[in-house]
């Protein structure tokens, strides 16, 4: 079974809540926090009483009062037939986007095992007038079919995806998510950036597992990857 984006929703300017029109019973919920204060230590909250676990979170080490980007999810979700708010405890908030995912391991569902399924960057100082921040999250380690997801943002201005994978945007309301899917094991390095070069910025990266592989291979001699 191939991972399929069930929902997904972002909101920004500060606000401290966003919705999902429902949850489906043991889906994979991803949580990303873009806070104008020191890193997320505190897991989102929600309607349904799901419980969040920290995959990791980064600041720019420039400066401490600004943007800190986090990621937290529940492998397998309380259902909930109607709307559901997403809360984000932590002071300063700049944005909460939410997503829902089928397809994923119900437990331990981070790729690579202690960690190294994640990856995290931030800028160490700003740019001069009209430069970018580029940034790249190092050595993800993934497997074929992977969800591997990232998140990035500042406290304003645009952020885009990288060019060095072809990514799908889910969100970019003060804080950008983009996803992919694997097409082979290995370790590789996201990129993002951000068009407004004296924010702070910083990135984080996660791989998920897929509960199965079947059905989601081409023909051998065709090559292999995800349907």
């Amino acid at each position: 079974m191939a991972f399929t984006l069930v929902s997904s929703n972002e909101t920004g300017g500060g606000s401290a809540t966003t919705t999902l029109p429902s949850l489906t019973a043991g889906n994979l919920v991803v949580v990303c926090l873009n806070n104008n204060t020191p890193s997320p230590n505190s897991a989102p909250t929600d309607t349904a009483g799901n419980t969040y676990l920290s995959v990791g979170s980064v600041q720019p080490t420039y400066n401490a009062s600004g943007s800190a980007i986090g990621i937290w999810y529940t492998a397998s979700c309380i259902g909930i037939g109607s709307t559901n708010t997403f809360t984000n405890p932590n002071t300063n908030p700049e944005s909460i986007t939410a997503m829902q995912w089928s397809g994923a391991l119900s437990s331990s569902p981070i790729d690579g095992g202690s960690g190294s399924g994640f990856s995290a960057t931030a800028n160490n100082s700003i740019g001069g007038t009209g430069t970018t921040n580029n940034l790249t999250a190092p050595n993800l380690i993934t497997n074929f079919a992977d969800l591997v997801i990232t998140f990035s943002g500042a406290a304003t201005g645009p952020q885009s995806a990288g060019t060095n994978i072809a990514w799908i945007p889910i969100q970019n309301v003060n804080g950008f998510s983009q996803y992919f899917i694997q097409s082979s094991a290995g370790t590789i390095s996201p990129t993002a950036s951000d068009g407004t070069a004296s924010d702070p910025y910083a990135m984080v990266a996660v791989a998920f597992r897929a509960a199965s592989l079947s059905n989601i291979y081409a023909i051998p001699l065709l090559g292999a990857g995800p349907a």
